[in-house]
């Protein structure tokens, strides 16, 4: 029976899976709609997964409890909501699309990026041919009565999965052997994973989720808010909310110039995630933030470039650097729990 209950989850998460994915790419390339996998709770399946577990399984567990899924189901169809549709955005497609056409198509600029991949092998680039048909079709769409050539694409796409599939197991394999680590010796709490273990512990409880006044406000405030942007944005003569303020005056005077702060933005969806984050993660991340943008004050008050643009700016050195130190550390301290795991196999 659990085989059974157990193969129906993966077969409605398989089919979630793929409409999301279907959509996905229709919704951000051709609409451009609000991306539906673009941050670290993509809208896109947190809204498909709580139609699943706050109506449609609060109404089987009313009508047909024998029929409703369970916790473990439900979680199940989370992950793959997150993990699977998100390969066709964010966490891979948006990406490795235009990386394997860009080379060819841009060949031209003056910058001889196709030199650099004369001797890649013939499945890393979808062409090596300066304005071969792939490329030009790729960035101006398909003239009329052509077909997508899908065995161009195959072979390259089958290529990068397999590298893909190869990190995404390599990234599994060291989260469960430093698991143990984190949740007895870091504590930490996981924060993205609240929302949907809240969502289904509290689904079918009348005091739970779906009979708290609190939330049911929380979540007309922000629809009415976006309802407004939304009218706004299709009709300008509709006034907009104030979610955007200006602050480019203050930064006027050198070096403040180079702050880079023009634009303060609200954004619901950060609000919350960080909501669920502790105290102290969320204030680090903040001061982390503020600190980078006063560094580049400190380069231009140097006579620097306040951001070194490049393949690699001077910021994302730093946070590469401190991955080398971090990551060493952190399989440091995992050793017990790592030998643990070796002497239980």
């Amino acid at each position: 029976m659990k085989e059974l209950r157990s193969g129906r989850a993966i077969a409605i998460g398989a089919l979630g899976v793929a409409l999301l994915c279907a959509v996905t790419p229709y919704n951000d390339l051709r609409l451009q709609n609000t991306f539906l996998y673009g941050n670290h709770l993509p809208i896109g399946g947190l809204c498909l997964f709580a139609v699943l577990a706050l109506v449609v399984n609060v109404w089987l567990m009313r009508r047909r409890p024998r029929a409703a899924f369970s916790n473990g189901e439900l979680l199940l169809i989370w992950i793959m909501f997150t993990c699977g549709a998100g390969l066709a955005s964010s966490g891979l497609w948006r990406y490795l699309a235009p990386m394997v056409v860009a080379p060819a198509y841009f060949a031209d600029s003056g910058r001889r990026w196709l030199d650099l991949f004369r001797d890649a092998p013939d499945w890393l680039i979808l062409t090596n041919q300066p304005g071969s048909p792939l490329a030009l079709w790729f960035y101006h769409g398909l003239p009329p009565g052509q077909t997508i050539p899908w065995m161009a694409w195959l072979r390259v796409t089958a290529a990068w999965g397999a590298a893909f599939a190869c990190m995404a197991a390599f990234s599994m394999g060291t989260s469960a052997i430093l698991c143990g680590h984190w949740l007895r010796r870091e504590r930490l709490s996981f924060p993205l994973a609240q929302l949907p273990m809240h969502i289904v512990r509290e689904s079918g409880s009348p005091r739970g989720l779906i009979g708290n006044r609190g939330f049911w406000a929380g979540v007309l405030t922000v629809v009415v808010c976006h309802a407004i942007s939304t009218a706004h944005h299709f009709v300008p003569s509709v006034p907009d909310l104030a979610h955007r303020f200006d602050i480019s005056g203050w930064q006027q005077v050198p070096p403040w110039s180079a702050l880079g702060l023009p634009v303060l933005e609200i954004y619901f969806a950060v609000i919350g995630a960080v909501f669920l984050i502790p105290a102290d993660v969320s204030l680090s991340l903040w001061l982390t933030y503020i600190v980078l943008h006063l560094v580049r004050v400190l380069r231009f008050s140097l006579g620097y470039d306040p951001l070194h643009l490049g393949p690699l700016s001077h910021e994302g050195a730093m946070g590469v650097g401190a991955m080398l130190v971090w990551a060493p550390w952190l399989l440091w301290l995992a050793r017990p729990q790592a030998r643990r795991h070796s002497e239980q196999d």
